[in-house]
């Protein structure tokens, strides 16, 4: 500092002494200073200024300093050095370059670079100052040209001399070794000119090497070779004392109209020379500021149903390979854009072509390694290592590439929309689904589709927008690449396309049957329009050995002769018919009619034949046919003024401004057409599954009045069928295994009992008699299922048939509840059969309600803490129920106790998740101790004692529900509340382990995760020992990946309780799995969350959470809650100060706690799994044993406890004093 004041003594300035006088410090006192003398009052200090600036024109002369002043073309040496020269205004002097009044933190402004230490360390200079720079330099070199060298000291050298040349450009910091010939005296009219260049500092940067704070050679050069010699764009972000902090863009380039600036932070950054100082450094994106980014026109849509002939450009398989449209003029036209493009890129380019920071979606050009030529691509993802992962969008490959092998693309460029349209093969899937496409079955398929002309058929689109296609070998559709892969046996048939192939080759030499044809009969029939066989059912006989049939999959008519129809084997029956009878939902013809007329139907016809529609459907089915509402898209072309667009219209809004229909108020079904124009059975018709079977669609739809009809016996017998309801059980108190519990807190379970064999031989019965696919009738596929209607269902998970009862009908399917069981699930149609036995066995599964609690809400619901609390610590439980009341309706209002002895209700009240009714819960409510144990015992005995079900092992039985592990239930809050993580995985009882204490919640209760074991010791009787190895050290690779990874999970949505979830630890700002345990706010939204390896709780905002990816749920949290056995509170004087919420432990004993666990391997003993497991806890085991909790009782914070430590009184006597009991004796007692 005293070095930088010295310097300065010789800088040109007038000090005049000021004529104001006054005190310094002025203090003024308001009226409550009476009263509140020590704190109101205020203090101002009013500095006068020890010098005034005063115009030239007001000082004595021997003040005045000439400027320098541009010497004209004829000025002589003397006019220009001379300091007769009275003009006070010039053309340096008139302007501040460097102390300008205007804000310059607002706006960009050209700068060149023109010294660089490193990047946080370098000087610039105004584009704007330039011509003023060099006038200057100009006036300063004549003068120090017409000087002769004069002696100049050490000392002046130091403090009072300026380089003349360097001065302007800011190397005045920079020593160098310079012969008194080249040095001049500066004189004080050049010393009176503003400094030119400003010191910068790239904000929010810091050097790649952290430990030192160095700047590396690397970063330092690339800096350099960026700024170069030609001007770039700077802002300046913030100022501290004369540094600038400020952001450097490179301009765009001219050439390229919508080219955007680059900043060259970010470029340092990506090339990994240099670091963001926080993720806040990370600014928005630069072209925001200028003009929204760049981006390829997408590609042309492809209508569904049409052959559209196109190019294999690449393929990575079955399941993803792209096409180009063959289209003369676009391929002409790519032609002459690839042309240019070489032309272009061949040619020595600038530095403003090169791609400094690239980033995901950015659009540009890149040379292809295998060829050497430029191709349009966009970055897909960043990789590191100075590398760009690319896809080249005209032909769908990606490549890892140098930002060398990058460049910039001009507008003229993006023109052509994207080539490469990525598509999936429809119809056809792997033999294994888990392993996926084999190699064979790729490098088959890249033979027959790379490079090659094909034919693409859409059929739909994916979720991630690939197209589902049937792809042909040419546009005559002989070869269909879809089945040609499932006939060689490299996938399997899943749809039409397979189907038609099939029967084609089954039928092609064949012989006209002999079977005598009547109505109803499935057949196989030839359509006379394309020589192609289609499934078919007969309608009636036509005479002369004709007969009008129907085809199932497209829904058209037409009379064949009988040698052109076969029977249909059964292997073509099984799957479901491809057309869906349809209707428009409320809709009346006009007039007054019952019956559509000829003109409407006509109008139809021309309407939706042949056009892509989209169906919404508009309720459950009715009579076999599904209400609909069709969409078709209307194009409007674009002329001079308007650009094209697209709209969808309504085909029953057309109808009814056509005049030819109305708008139906009353829900009953549409009248039936006088007739039905019928579409040819072709191809192009899309494919559509739905949930009838082959054998169950009705010869005539639309146009038969007729309905399938149910033998009378049977209907007016379903109408009386129910089931009956549970046995109620025998005593107030019995064993009950938890099947279910529902989001309104209802808790579903089956009374475990001695020698019932009931629920097996139901559960044997249910799968034998539907092992084979039924032989469908007419009636069956079409019925009308009713709410309330008993039947079987399949259940998704794993695939048993069950018995159900229909509680709603929707237009996903039929919901219905499992009876046995609980749970419910919305099924297709075919998933459901209806069920003539087995209804007059009462349901094995008990509906209760908990006695004596109630939800803590507004309006009566129970929260969903209270039902995910439920779910975790009673679903899949045997438990002890005592019955309370037995309404008339609804469930039975019982007290659940579980194995521990715990009461499910009273433990609800004590977390905060329930109230207490009128009377306090536990109240002699249910048997305590050696009762309950005993009780619980023999039930756990009795269920091992069960034989096991079909397919399901005996240690199942007791949680066997379809509801275990169901993503396919209807409602959705039930399934929701399962919880994501499944707990980890412990030694039994009495096994000695080591643990690490990862978290503390109150001195006797904490959290905890096993410890790798050492190769030395000795752990061959745990059981788990391997399996825990294997998961922690599993954790630590999920733990990487997932903070490697976390920039690409998404944020975190639809947003409840309980869900998994990835969360950033505060401490730390690094990413963890967690799981949400409360909603503390919606505006903000904040969440308290549950880190489930390691039991930390911390409140976050929603910006810290984001979505964990399934993959990362399967390993069980590594972190589990325990009681510590042995030690209890110690008995409240009334006088502790700092007790911890809701609790009698005081903050001394918690400290202690922490500090007796902290970093420390301790060995565990299990006493009662629990959960949550209740253990002993030893900081040593040998050569005396020690529990953690004595040196709470030896501070007095705390008292021994014997609860649970039945035959192990011995261990607290060793807390006081270890006296009397010999060392060897504990050993022996602890192992």
């Amino acid at each position: 500092i005293v070095d930088k004041l010295s310097s300065a003594d010789d800088l040109p300035c007038c000090a005049v002494a000021s004529e104001k006088k006054g005190p310094a410090i002025l203090c003024s006192l308001d009226k409550s200073l009476v009263e509140v003398i020590s704190s109101y009052g205020t203090v101002e200090s009013n500095s006068n200024a020890r010098y005034d600036l005063k115009r030239i024109s007001e000082v004595p002369p021997e003040w005045v300093q000439q400027m320098p002043v541009q010497p004209a073309e004829n000025q002589t040496h003397a006019e220009v050095n001379g300091a007769e020269s009275d003009s006070s205004v010039d053309k340096f002097g008139s302007q501040d370059s460097s102390q300008g009044g205007e804000d310059t933190s607002s706006r960009w402004e050209m700068v060149f670079v023109t010294h660089i230490k490193h990047p946080c360390h370098f000087l610039v200079q105004r584009l704007s100052d330039n011509d003023r720079v060099d006038a200057m330099m100009k006036a300063i070199n004549k003068f120090c040209n017409s000087q002769e060298p004069e002696y100049i000291s050490v000392d002046n050298l130091a403090v009072g001399m300026g380089i003349w040349h360097f001065l302007c450009f800011g190397s005045k910091v920079v020593f160098v070794f310079i012969c008194v010939q080249s040095l001049r005296k500066m004189p004080k009219r050049f010393q009176d000119i503003p400094e030119m260049s400003m010191c910068c500092s790239l904000v929010d940067i810091v050097p790649i090497d952290k430990e030192t704070g160095k700047w590396s050679q690397e970063a330092i050069q690339a800096f350099a070779k960026m700024v170069g010699d030609k001007p770039v764009l700077l802002k300046i972000m913030k100022q501290s004392g004369s540094l600038l902090y400020v952001d450097l863009h490179k301009p765009p380039n001219e050439d390229i109209d919508t080219d955007m600036p680059v900043s060259l932070r970010d470029a340092l950054v990506f090339l990994e020379v240099a670091y963001l100082r926080s993720p806040h450094s990370v600014p928005s994106f630069t072209a925001s500021v200028l003009q929204p980014r760049r981006k390829f026109l997408p590609a042309e849509p492809l209508l569904q149903g049409q052959d559209i002939p196109v190019l294999g450009s690449h393929v990575m398989g079955p399941d993803l390979f792209f096409v180009q449209v063959i289209s003369a003029a676009e391929a002409q036209y790519m032609r002459d854009m690839m042309a240019q493009m070489q032309e272009l890129y061949n040619q020595e380019q600038g530095e403003e072509w090169s791609i400094l920071c690239p980033y995901e979606g950015m659009v540009l050009v890149a040379k292809y390694e295998e060829d050497n030529l430029w191709y349009r691509a966009q970055v897909v993802d960043l990789p590191g290592n100075k590398q760009v992962d690319i896809t080249y969008v005209d032909f769908g490959n990606t490549a890892r590439v140098t930002c060398s092998h990058l460049k910039k693309i001009p507008d003229r460029f993006l023109k052509l929309p994207i080539q490469a349209v990525p598509c999936v093969l429809d119809d056809v899937e792997p033999l294994d689904a888990s392993t996926g496409w084999s190699d064979e079955a790729r490098i088959q398929f890249n033979q027959m589709a790379l490079f090659k002309s094909l034919v693409v058929n859409v059929q739909g689109q994916t979720a991630d927008s690939r197209l589902k296609v049937l792809l042909y070998e040419s546009l005559d559709k002989q070869i269909c690449v879809n089945s040609l892969l499932a006939e060689e046996g490299h996938g399997t048939y899943t749809g039409q396309a397979s189907l038609m192939s099939e029967m084609e080759e089954h039928y092609k030499e064949s012989e006209p049957s002999l079977i005598s044809w009547k109505e109803q009969d499935i057949c196989c029939a030839k359509y006379s329009v394309d020589n192609r066989w289609y499934r078919a059912r007969v309608c009636s006989s036509k005479g002369n050995n004709s007969f009008e049939v129907f085809h199932l999959d497209y829904g058209s008519q037409e009379v064949v002769s009988v040698d052109n129809l076969r029977p249909l084997p059964e292997k073509f029956q099984y799957l479901p018919a491809f057309a869906i009878c349809c209707h428009l939902a409320n809709l009346v013809p006009a007039g007054g009619k019952d019956t559509w007329t000829a003109t409407a139907c006509e109008f139809l016809s021309n309407l939706v034949t042949h056009v892509p529609c989209t169906l919404v459907t508009k309720g459950p089915v009715e009579e076999g046919s599904l209400p609909v509402d069709l969409l078709y898209e209307h194009r409007v072309q674009e002329t001079a003024l308007t650009a094209a667009k697209a709209s969808l219209i309504s085909v029953s809004q057309s109808l009814i401004q056509e005049g030819v229909a109305l708008k139906n108020k009353r829900s009953n079904r549409s009248p039936k057409p006088k007739s039905v124009a019928d579409p040819q059975p072709t191809e192009n018709t899309a494919p559509v599954d739905h949930n009838y079977n082959v054998k169950n669609i009705s010869g005539k739809p639309l146009a038969s009045g007729d309905t399938d009809k149910v033998p009378e016996e049977e209907e007016k017998a379903g109408e009386k069928w129910s089931y009956r309801k549970p046995v109620l059980p025998a005593t107030e108190q019995f064993p009950v295994a938890i099947t279910f519990i529902n989001s309104k807190a209802i808790i579903y379970g089956q009374e475990v009992k001695e020698d019932n064999s009931t629920l097996e031989d139901l559960m044997l019965t249910l799968q034998q008699q539907n092992e084979n696919p039924p032989e469908l009738t007419n009636w069956n596929g079409c019925y009308k299922w009713e709410v309330g209607e008993p039947c079987q269902a399949q259940f998704t998970q794993d695939q048993h048939w069950y018995r159900a009862m229909v509680l709603n009908l929707t237009e996903q399917g039929v919901e219905v509840q499992y009876v046995d069981f609980g749970n419910t699930e919305v099924l297709p149609a075919h998933s459901l059969r209806r069920l003539k036995n087995l209804i007059s066995i009462p349901q094995q599964c008990l509906e209760m309600q908990l006695f004596g609690v109630w939800p803590i809400s507004a309006d009566g619901a129970w929260p969903t803490e209270a039902v995910l609390f439920l779910l975790e610590n009673v679903m899949g439980q045997t438990c002890l129920a005592m019955l309370k009341s037995k309404p008339s309706q609804g469930p039975l209002r019982v007290e659940l106790v579980l194995g521990d002895g715990q009461n499910v209700g009273e433990m609800m009240v004590n977390r905060g998740l329930a109230a207490p009714g009128k009377k306090p819960c536990g109240e002699h409510m249910y048997p305590v101790g050696e009762e309950v144990a005993g009780l619980l015992d023999s039930l756990k005995a009795v269920q091992k004692g069960l034989p096991a079900l079909k397919g399901v092992p005996a240690e199942e039985h007791q949680m066997m529900s379809p509801s275990e592990d169901d993503d396919s239930s209807s409602d959705e809050d039930d399934v929701s509340y399962c919880p994501p993580f499944s707990p980890a995985i412990l030694p039994p009882p009495g096994q000695h382990f080591k643990i690490n204490i990862t978290h503390v919640d109150q001195p006797n209760q904490m959290y905890f995760q096993r410890v790798m074991a050492d190769d030395d010791d000795d752990n061959g009787e745990d059981p788990t020992l391997v399996e825990t190895q294997c998961q922690l050290q599993l954790l630590e690779t999920i733990t990487d990946e997932i903070v490697a990874q976390v920039d690409t999970f998404p944020p975190l949505d639809n947003i409840i309780a309980g869900m998994a979830c990835c969360a950033c630890y505060t401490m730390d700002d690094s990413w963890y799995r967690a799981q949400v345990i409360s909603i503390q706010s919606l505006d903000p939204l904040a969440l308290w969350v549950l880190y489930v390896d390691y039991g930390t709780s911390e409140l976050l905002m929603a910006d810290r959470l984001k979505q964990l990816p399934e993959r990362y749920q399967t390993l069980p949290m590594q972190a589990t809650k325990c009681t510590l056995l042995g030690v209890q509170a110690a008995e409240l004087t009334g006088q502790e100060s700092g007790l911890l919420p809701e609790s009698s432990w005081t903050l001394q004993a918690l400290k202690a706690m922490i500090q007796a666990v902290d970093n420390k391997v301790l060995a565990a003993c299990i006493k009662d799994p629990g959960p949550p497991p209740s253990l002993l806890l030893f900081e040593n085991i040998s050569p005396k044993p020690r529990l953690v909790v004595q040196c709470l009782v030896e501070q007095g914070l705390a008292l021994p406890d014997t609860t649970g430590l039945e035959g192990l009184e011995w261990v607290l006597d060793q807390m006081p004093a270890a006296q009397q009991e010999s060392e060897e004796t504990l050993e022996q007692e602890v192992d």
